[in-house]
C-alpha cells in the first residue's frame, strides 16, 4: 500500500525493499465525532498488521531477499481519478 505521490514515505520505503503501510482514518473536519471509534479502529488495523507480519515473518524476509537479488528496471505507475 502507498500513496500515488513519489514523495509518499510508504512509496519511497516500498521501492527500497522494505515493508510499509499507509493508514488513513477519516476525521478531517468532523472534530470529535466518533473519535473513540476512529482511534480504536486505527489501533486494530495496526495490531492486526503487526500480528500478521510476525506470523509471516519468514515469508516477508524471503520476498525482500528475493527482491534484493534482482537487477531489473521497475516502473511504478498509478492512475488516480
Amino acid at each position: 500500500m502507498g500513496g500515488g505521490s513519489p514523495r509518499s514515505s510508504t512509496t519511497a520505503f516500498g521501492l527500497s525493499q522494505t515493508v510499509s503501510l499507509l493508514m488513513e482514518i477519516r476525521g478531517v473536519g468532523i472534530g470529535k465525532t466518533s473519535f473513540t471509534r476512529r482511534v480504536y479502529s486505527s489501533y486494530l488495523v495496526a495490531l492486526e498488521t503487526l500480528k500478521t507480519s510476525c506470523n509471516r515473518s519468514s515469508d516477508l524476509k524471503s520476498a525482500m531477499d528475493e527482491a534484493g537479488t534482482k537487477n531489473e528496471h521497475i516502473v511504478v505507475t498509478t492512475n488516480f481519478t
